[in-house]
This record gives C-alpha cells, sequence and structure tokens, in this order.
C-alpha cells in the first residue's frame, strides 16, 4: 500500500493541471470489455498459438456486425465501443460464438480460450491520443465498463443495468 501523503508530503498543495483540449465528441456509447480467461499463464510459444486461434475468430466473425467506432487491444484485452446496445451485444455475442467454436488442438492449444466479457452504456469523451494520434475514447463511464469484465463467469456476458436499459429501449423502438 503506498500513502501519496507519506510521498508527498501532507502539507504539499498539489497544483491542479493546466487546461487540457475540449474533447472532439461527448455522446453516449455502449462499451464491451472482453479478455481471455488464463492468458496470463501462456507460455511465449502458447501466446503465439493463440494469435493463430484468434485468426479464426476474426474469419468467423467477420461481417457478423455492424461497424465499431473503437476497437482496442492491449495484451488479452479488448475494448469495443459503438454508438448502439444492439450491435454490441450483437458483437459480444457473435465473438464469444466464434471463441466457443474455435479449434483450440488445430492451433496447438491445449484448452479453448474462453472470455470473460462485460457489457456499459453511458456518456463518453473522445479524442485523439496525444501521443499516439489514435482515436481515444474516455470518462468515468469507460471505467466502470472495464470493471464489469473481471466479475463474468467464464464464457458468459454480463452487463450492467444501464447497458439493458438502453438495449430495451432501443429494441423497443
Amino acid at each position: 500500500i503506498i500513502d501519496l501523503d507519506e510521498i508527498v508530503g501532507a502539507d504539499t498543495a498539489i497544483e491542479a493541471p493546466s487546461p487540457v483540449a475540449v474533447p472532439d465528441r461527448q455522446s453516449v456509447a455502449a462499451m464491451m470489455f472482453a479478455d481471455i480467461v488464463g492468458f496470463s499463464r501462456l507460455s511465449d510459444l502458447e501466446v503465439a498459438r493463440l494469435w493463430s486461434f484468434m485468426e479464426g475468430v476474426r474469419d468467423r466473425m467477420h461481417r457478423k456486425h455492424p461497424p465499431c467506432r473503437l476497437i482496442d487491444s492491449w495484451g488479452d484485452g479488448l475494448l469495443v465501443v459503438m454508438d448502439t446496445a444492439l450491435g454490441l451485444v450483437d458483437y459480444a455475442m457473435a465473438l464469444n460464438e466464434a471463441f466457443a467454436s474455435g479449434d483450440a488442438e488445430a492451433s496447438g492449444l491445449p484448452l479453448r480460450p474462453q472470455l470473460r466479457i462485460g457489457l456499459h452504456a453511458g456518456p463518453v469523451l473522445e479524442t485523439d491520443h496525444p501521443l499516439t494520434g489514435q482515436r481515444l475514447i474516455y470518462g468515468s463511464n469507460v471505467n466502470r465498463a472495464a470493471r464489469i469484465e473481471p466479475i463474468s463467469v467464464p464464457g458468459k456476458i454480463y452487463a450492467s443495468a444501464q447497458f439493458v436499459a438502453l438495449l430495451t429501449a432501443e429494441a423497443s423502438a
């Protein structure tokens, strides 16, 4: 546990950051975080085989969903953002099915990889990342979406009440 008061000094005033650029866009978005169960236990060779398995996932996913507003990944983590909850739930189900129907043995994996998937919806901010220039979606709702995935049961899709409310509204429209 790091005590920031001890490091900085309890009497040290922290200056407010200088003003930052205004985001290009603020809107309601549907967000999905997913990760591969047990990824950190894979050897480097098994990770290479996993990428081969995921090529098959990509091929099975081809054109089974509306366009994504953003897809970002790091390691086994995946963030997908869409404008609609209906589109994102279709994407999440297709992704889960593509993993479940994959041939792990043909890729040289000991077990079929499973996903944990969490869905959330809410207002987000969007701009270009100041260092990479890549599109960036951020805000407290992105953080909330990220907190759902780790508690999801492998192979299942969990969703927040906000996501379900948006999905219900879109389905009723």
